[in-house]
């Protein structure tokens, strides 16, 4: 039961979780509900149980984590790369000019404030923050298994 729902719920879920990541709160619970359904078939556990110990039985994370997740591992990905070139334009563009200690703990610099919110849900401002809340030794690491 694990093997096919993973197959054919999570595979197309974690392919379009970027996607996913910049949709209203609606839809990404909307998302959530159906992987509880799926881990409920999965564990056959009965409806008293939390969600929580059904991701844990599957070994899945949540959908907000998953696009957490996603969202930081491909900007680390695209800084180490610098491919491809727009994404990496994207995101470097907006470098430090000066040695400050923000510039050395690896942050991504934000220029502006996104005034309306599908600006703030979109790619580029939602992976640079969630890229900066993660820990300085995690940002700066240089090999991926380390960072994931």
């Amino acid at each position: 039961r694990k093997m096919i729902a993973e197959g054919i719920f999570m595979s197309k879920l974690s392919y379009l979780i970027e996607l996913c990541g910049g949709c209203g709160a609606g839809l990404k619970y909307s998302l959530q509900i159906i992987q509880n359904k799926v881990a409920r078939v999965v564990t056959r556990l009965d409806w008293s149980t939390s969600v929580k110990e059904l991701l844990k039985q599957c070994g899945w994370l949540s959908v907000n984590q998953l696009i957490f997740y996603h969202s930081v591992l491909l900007v680390y990905k695209v800084r180490m790369s610098k491919t491809p070139r727009y994404l990496y334009k994207m995101h470097i563009s907006w470098s430090y000019q000066y040695t400050t200690r923000q510039a050395d703990s690896g942050l991504i610099k934000l220029m502006g404030k996104p005034r309306l919110e599908l600006v703030k849900n979109s790619f580029k401002w939602r992976a640079a923050a969630q890229f900066n809340q993660l820990p300085q030794e995690i940002r700066k690491s240089e090999n991926i298994l380390d960072f994931k």
